[in-house]
């Protein structure tokens, strides 16, 4: 950890790692339900 993400309160960093891993989580499920949809595609 780095010293500038230390000194922030801790609050401020866990909003940020949520809201990073919230859109993570968003881009995932975006490519999870392209992937469904080649495979359902693909099969007919």
């Amino acid at each position: 950890m780095s010293f500038s993400a230390r000194r922030k309160p801790w609050r401020e960093v866990a909003r940020q790692t949520l809201k990073r891993g919230a859109e993570e989580d968003l881009q995932m499920g975006v490519l999870h339900g392209q992937m469904i949809k080649l495979a359902t595609t693909r099969s007919k």
